[in-house]
């Protein structure tokens, strides 16, 4: 078992605690993918919380690349406790809210965060990190304010900006000379109110875009004013940046990477 580099799929809460503590001890360790749901007595789930944190600091100061956590069962103690995750190059985490210690990620180069609701000091948070290359950000409910990506610092190296909403209105911004090396735009499950409900001028500020993906939820002629918003706005950008347009619903399981979809075109019932 030393010698293992990946592990991937394990039911954490179902193993016994001898195996919780035992990872730590995997020094080559370099992937690692846990899920599972809470089934024990507080008593019982402090004392495996507590164990898979210790190996998560041992794995994080050895050799551990890649990290992905799914389902609800870590995501108090994974908020509560500081990781040192520092040589992390990938990781994919299901939480109520964006970890602090999430700053400490220098080294990280994709992250994919489901969180209940993102807010501006989140993106000031991620922004800052300097070797982001791919950020796949998914919320459950409506951030109530307008989110600006800018600030201090601002996604510097990023090439992939992936944003789900969950079927509710956004309101983002991107300041001019943040995310300047940005190709690849992708909005998914935004909820349209109006034709005019959307800003896409905003993308004028992102120098090097070349793709714009965007699935949207609406009724039909308030999705195609959108999307003729969003044409308009591509062609008077420098790039002319490719429009990929889909009317979706995406039951989908976020940070697994598994999307599944069943498409409708506008102008068309189901």
């Amino acid at each position: 078992m030393q010698a293992l580099e990946t592990l991937k799929h394990v039911s954490i809460y179902k193993q016994p605690l001898d195996f919780q503590w035992g990872l730590g001890q995997l020094k080559n360790l370099r992937n690692l993918r846990l899920f599972g749901h809470v089934e024990f007595g507080t008593e019982v789930m402090e004392e495996c919380h507590k164990a898979i944190l210790s190996s998560l600091h041992k794995l994080g100061t050895q050799n551990l690349r890649s990290l992905i956590i799914s389902d609800d069962c870590y995501n108090m103690c994974l908020l509560q406790e500081p990781l040192s995750l520092e040589k992390l190059i990938e990781c994919s985490l299901e939480v109520p809210q964006v970890p602090t210690w999430v700053s400490s990620l220098r080294n990280v180069q994709q992250l994919c965060l489901h969180v209940e609701r993102v807010e501006q000091n989140d993106l000031c948070i991620l922004g800052a990190l300097p070797t982001l290359l791919i950020l796949h950000l998914s919320e459950e409910e409506d951030s109530k304010e307008k989110l600006t990506v800018g600030g201090a610092v601002g996604f510097q190296f990023l090439r992939i900006f992936i944003y789900i909403a969950s079927s509710h209105p956004v309101d983002l911004k991107f300041v001019a000379g943040f995310m300047p090396k940005l190709e690849t735009l992708v909005l998914m499950s935004l909820r349209v109110l109006e034709g005019d409900s959307l800003d896409f001028g905003i993308i004028k500020n992102l120098p090097c875009l070349s793709t714009i993906k965007w699935v949207v939820e609406g009724d039909n002629d308030i999705v195609e004013a959108a999307n003729t918003a969003m044409e308009r706005a591509a062609c008077a950008h420098p790039n002319h940046p490719t429009v990929l347009f889909t009317v979706d619903r995406l039951p989908r399981d976020v940070c697994s990477g598994r999307i599944y979809r069943t498409s409708q075109k506008p102008g068309t019932r189901e």
